[in-house]
This record gives structure tokens, C-alpha cells and sequence, in this order.
């Protein structure tokens, strides 16, 4: 799938995409021992945003829809690309280059 239908694709759900992926971020930090706290303090690993998508203030959210509107970017920085189907891969798979 070129990139320009995959951002178009991202775009059009990054709304619904938001709360996964900060579900996703809250629970990396959790394993890593970060809390909820008013204030931010890295070396305290204390964090505003450990809050669930719901409770986050609508400026908070727009970082987590943001972030999947950057999806491409940072695949192909992993060196991935997008692929359309074929009998082989399922749709939007993607594949080393």
C-alpha cells in the first residue's frame, strides 16, 4: 500500500487508535516501574499521563493521535515498508525491504 493511502488510512482513525496506543505506553512504563503523580520526575519515574486515554486532558490526547499518524515513519526507520496482499501476506503486512 503506498504511503500516501496508508496516512490516509492512519489519519482517518487516529482518534481510535489514540487510546490503544496509550494503553501501550502507560503499560511499558508500568513494567518499568513508573507511577501516576501530579508532577513529572523522571528520576522519581513519576508521570501526569499515567491516567487511562479517558481522564487525559484533550492536549495529552493529541500526542497519542499524533504518534499513530507517525506510524510509517517510524517503521521505515526500522526498515520496514508496506506491501499491497498477495496470496503470500495478508493486507497491509508489512516486509523488510
Amino acid at each position: 500500500m503506498p504511503k500516501k493511502e496508508v496516512t490516509a488510512q492512519l489519519e482517518q482513525n487516529a482518534e481510535h487508535l489514540a487510546e490503544p496506543e496509550h494503553d501501550g505506553w502507560i503499560e511499558h512504563r508500568s513494567r518499568n516501574g513508573w507511577r501516576w503523580a501530579e508532577t513529572r520526575d523522571d528520576a522519581r519515574k513519576l508521570h501526569p499521563d499515567m491516567l487511562p486515554y479517558a481522564k487525559l486532558p484533550e492536549r495529552e490526547k493529541g500526542k497519542d493521535s499524533n504518534t499513530i499518524r507517525h506510524y510509517p515513519d517510524f517503521a521505515a526507520r526500522l526498515g520496514f515498508g508496506s506491501c499491497r496482499s498477495d496470496k503470500a501476506r495478508s493486507p497491509g503486512s508489512l516486509v523488510v525491504p
